[in-house]
């Protein structure tokens, strides 16, 4: 490119941005909303909203954004960097690339950047390839530096191109940051303001079938204007012609009882003489009869009916309202809903529900309150109070509007693995759970919520349907049809992207998907796991670029049945198209298990690893963990580390565990190294875990000198030997809960003569003589994994003094809780809710008991009064 081209391009970007190089926008899609765009002369609505960031080198212009991004919680804001424009280097440059200057602004293909720029604002999208190529050069140039020649290099090339380029842009700049990332106030300003430009009027670029009347107009009157009309010619009284419109001739309103019938004389005195008819529904449910009374034209399925309502709220009873008068045989088009204030929420319900019919309203206010009551918006003539905290006060977070908290999920209602659309970040449960635990005396109850859309990083996903047209997917609530559920917004992306490669993999090799009702079929299920334990990447680009671990349940006995074949062929389509080689590289490992029972029982027996990686290791709770594609792993990888953070605290250093429940050991090896603890024994029913487990202990530090312990037992046989001896029991049961001879123990601890353990038995104490107690003990014993030196400094006599229990059950939970304070063996000490599944009215709860100690009599006799 020409030097002149590139010094116009470079002042075009200047005076057109009115800022520096980075741009972070989004393409307008169905779902996307913007209101600004610097590089147009008009401010057109469907133009993307761009911020400019710069800065000189490792100012922190990338944390600041990553930041905002964070904390906005809305996917329609995005990154787009600068680096991804580099120009291609000339034969001559290559030779000298060391002398190279990449921080001149002719290094940047700015024409290429403007391109794509004005592509991408038209609502297409950039080529793969380029980007990928571009991505490529960079990496290759830059991971050939040493230390010496980045020094060199930042005192001839960065630190000048900075002086000269960089810091000239300031002028230009309408919000500077010092101090990067640190710098939470400026942070927060812009993310209000970006929050701003996302706001409530951007449904009606969601959806286009909803109207925002201007102040100056009749909600009435507007609706009517989406009637379709005729031409019609009068003579006035002076003889002239005068060419006008008339209405349609079948038009009626229906208010719905009580409200809408505030609406009907505004109707009445636009169009005299109109039918109306009424519809009176329940809004709170009546054993599930929600209509109350409807009185209804004879002949309304010939009409345009004006639907009546001023509060659209939830969406539930206008949305009733809508089926009924479709049912009476009422086009969907046909129906304009009028209404004066709306909820974000309720729009999004009806909007989506029903694409073809027509919202006005003439505003859209912030919310919906815990009592499903619409919160109004600040008027203009004010200014706007502090919104108020939709968290507990113990977080930092600020309040989110509840839009940008709502799952909009195409699939939703249909797929059974979402229960609720709106306010992700505090699902209702988050109340109860605080009364509850406000009425057993801990008032400080907190509860986290961290990423709130492609959280899932394990899917279990039925296959079913036709090799042609294969379901990958949940099951509909309380049936066996499978929802096919490609753009799901709770699995991490990675997972969508091989669910996709995995359908095209089937319908190229014929892969024929499940039968449950003949038994045939080659597919059954499919488990996609992602791991983001990838050291070569920053930490902060783990995350988005991990690697999926694909499960095959395959429907056979083993790799030697007839089907083999295409088992073999389906893996290496997987591996050819996404595996280490190829320029995706999406796929970590390719499994299969085997599976031919006719129960609901996911996965058989056997397993056989097929292609790449045979480790799947996971970064948790400060520990290298491996697990295995039979082994039970978290799905929301990162709330469950915060978990394990919080955990930490309560469990003093040098104590002594037992981990039942344990599963593969992660919260008892996280224990182990961040506490050093003198023992740690994980108890655990699943033999599979056992090779996860001591792959692990592998990856420990070796400074640990503690007793770790692994044990293959059921913990509801003879659950007191485990207990005792230990300072500290972590339980992490199942959603049933814990067992009950397990809560019984707990419960009459105190009182507890203390039994033979593992290591044998005292003289004094009496023997054990129930034999199935004594297999389950010689079982655990030779199925258990021993670590470092042997536990030889616990008293076999000493009772535990905490219990923390982790729960994904909340109403067992309850039960389970109840039942441990009942005798008053122990008082709750401690609560804190983490948001494992948003979408869901399901929390992880870490709660923290103590064991109520008797207090020693002190022998001294009261003196009688004499």
């Amino acid at each position: 490119m020409p030097s002149e081209m590139r010094k116009i391009s470079i002042d075009y970007v200047m005076d057109k941005a009115s800022g520096p190089h980075f741009s972070g926008l989004h393409a307008p899609t169905a779902t996307a909303t913007a209101s600004y765009s610097p590089f147009s002369d008009t401010n057109d609505p469907n133009h993307p909203f761009v911020i400019g960031v710069s800065g000189g080198t490792a100012s922190g212009k990338t944390t600041v954004c990553d930041l905002i991004i964070q904390q906005l919680h809305d996917y329609r804001v995005v990154l787009v960097n600068q680096d991804s424009f580099y120009r291609g280097l000339t034969a001559e440059e290559l030779k000298c690339v060391h002398e190279y200057n990449f921080d001149h602004p002719d290094a940047f293909d700015t024409e290429q950047l403007l391109y794509c720029v004005l592509t991408l604002k038209s609502g297409q999208c950039s080529d793969d390839d380029v980007r990928l190529s571009r991505r490529i050069k960079q990496d290759t140039v830059e991971r050939g530096r040493d230390v010496s020649s980045v020094l060199e290099q930042y005192a001839k090339f960065v630190k000048p191109a900075f002086d000269d380029f960089v810091l000239p842009s300031k002028k230009y700049a309408d919000v500077i940051i010092p101090r990067g990332g640190e710098n939470h106030v400026a942070i927060d300003l812009i993310v209000q303001h970006i929050r701003t430009k996302l706001g409530q009027h951007d449904l009606c670029k969601i959806y286009p079938n909803a109207y925002i009347i201007q102040s100056t107009f009749q909600v009435v009157e507007h609706g009517l204007g989406h009637l379709p009309f005729t031409e019609k010619q009068v003579i006035t009284p002076t003889g002239s012609m005068y060419t006008g419109v008339d209405f349609c001739k079948k038009l009626c309103g229906v208010s719905i009882v009580r409200s809408g019938e505030s609406m009907e004389n505004a109707l009445r005195a636009c169009c005299k003489g109109i039918k109306i008819g009424k519809i009176l529904i329940h809004r709170d449910g009546d054993d599930g009869k929600q209509l109350i009374y409807e009185k209804l034209p004879k002949d309304i399925s010939e009409r345009h009916v004006l639907l009546l309502d001023p509060v659209l709220a939830t969406g539930n009873s206008a949305n009733h309202a809508i089926e009924l008068l479709i049912q009476k045989g009422v086009p969907e088009s046909h129906i304009i809903f009028l209404n004066l204030i709306s909820a974000p929420e309720g729009i999004h319900r009806v909007c989506k529900r029903f694409p073809s019919l027509k919202i006005v309203t003439s505003e859209i206010d912030v919310a919906l309150n815990g009592e499903f009551r619409v919160i109004p918006a600040p008027t203009a003539a004010s200014p706007p109070p502090a919104p108020p905290s939709l968290l507990p006060p113990t977080t930092s977070t600020t309040a989110i509007p509840s839009l940008t908290c709502a799952l909009q999920c195409p699939h939703f209602e249909s797929c059974s693995g979402c229960t609720h659309e709106f306010n992700l970040h505090r699902p209702v449960i988050v109340d109860e759970a605080s009364n509850f635990f406000k009425s057993l005396g801990v008032s400080d109850f907190t509860f986290d919520s961290c990423r709130l859309w492609g959280w899932r990083c394990r899917a279990k996903l039925a296959v079913r349907g036709l090799s042609e047209n294969p379901l990958i997917g949940l099951y509909e609530e309380g049936s066996h049809n499978v929802v096919d559920i490609p753009q799901c917004k709770a699995h991490h992306p990675n997972i969508n992207a091989a669910v996709e490669l995995l359908r095209k993999g089937i319908r190229e090799l014929n892969i024929e998907p499940y039968d449950e009702d003949e038994g045939t079929g080659d597919l059954r299920y499919v488990q996609m796991a992602v791991t983001t334990y990838n050291t070569a990447l920053p930490a902060a680009e783990r995350y988005r670029n991990g690697r999926v671990q694909v499960s095959l349940v395959w429907n056979s006995r083993n790799e030697k049945s007839s089907n083999s074949d295409k088992l073999n062929a389906l893996a290496n389509f997987l591996w050819r198209n996404a595996g280490s080689r190829s320029n995706l590289h999406l796929i970590h490992s390719v499994w299969a298990n085997f599976q031919t029972s006719t129960n609901n029982i996911i996965f058989g027996n056997r397993w056989r690893h097929l292609l790449g990686e045979r480790d799947f290791w996971e970064h948790v709770g400060g520990i290298d963990m491996s697990l295995d594609p039979s082994s039970f792993g978290q799905a929301n990888t990162r709330a469950f580390d915060n978990l394990l953070r919080k955990l930490h605290k309560y469990v003093p250093f040098g104590a002594s565990v037992a981990d039942l429940y344990a599963g593969a050991g992660v919260i008892g090896l996280s224990l182990a190294a961040t506490k050093k603890c003198r023992s740690v024994k994980c108890i655990e029913i699943n033999k599979e875990s056992r090779p996860s487990f001591e792959k692990s202990v592998d990856r420990l530090p070796k400074s640990i000198e503690g007793s770790i312990s692994w044990h293959n037992a059921d913990t509801s046989i003879d659950p007191l030997s485990w207990l005792v001896g230990s300072d500290v029991i972590v339980v992490d049961p199942p959603r049933k809960g814990l067992d009950t001879s397990l809560i019984d123990a707990l419960r009459t601890i105190s009182s507890h003569k203390v039994k033979p353990s593992l290591k044998g038995s005292s003289s004094n104490i009496k023997e054990e003589k129930r034999p199935w107690v004594l297999r389950e003990r010689e079982r655990a014993k030779e199925a258990s994994v021993q670590v470092g030196r042997e536990t030889i400094s616990e008293d076999p006599q000493s009772l535990p003094e905490t219990l923390i229990y982790i729960s994904c059950g909340w109403e067992s939970f309850k039960e389970d809780c109840k039942a441990l304070l009942t005798n008053k063996s122990w008082r709750l000490e401690k609560a804190h809710g983490f948001n494992f599944f948003p979408g869901t009215q399901s929390i992880e709860v870490l709660a923290v008991f103590k064991r109520s100690l008797k207090k020693k009599k002190t022998g001294k006799k009261k003196k009688k009064q004499g």
